[in-house]
Parts: structure tokens; sequence; C-alpha cells
């Protein structure tokens, strides 16, 4: 997924070279597009905020007394 996004690089152990490594750092296409990855999960709900939506959902139509 992250390759396919154009975010990062996949590469066997064998295969990481120090040029790999550059090019992950300094490649401005990578770190814009994990820049974009970044900011869409930023602006995902929390964990405890996705919790509270699936509880308050599973409170729906119930009777408040129970």
């Amino acid at each position: 997924m992250i390759t396919a996004r154009g975010a990062g690089l996949k590469a066997a152990p064998r295969e990481v070279t120090p040029e790999l490594l550059t090019r992950l750092i300094e490649d401005s296409k990578l770190q814009r597009a994990a820049g974009e990855v970044r900011d869409e999960i930023a602006s995902m709900p929390s964990p405890a905020d996705v919790a509270d939506q699936w509880e308050s959902l599973s409170r729906w139509g119930r009777d408040p007394r129970d």
C-alpha cells in the first residue's frame, strides 16, 4: 500500500543499500506522497473517538432505563 501510493520503497533486506536509503530520504516525490499519507492519517478520528461512536451506535434504539 505504501509503495503503491508512492510514499515508500520496497526492498528485500539484501537490497537495502546506502543509495536506496539516500533515495528514501532525499526523493521529493516520496516526501510529498508520505506527507499526503501523514495528513490523511492525522485527519482520521482517534481510536478513542471511533470506540465512542461504536458505543453510541450500540445503544441506539435501546430503552435508556436499561
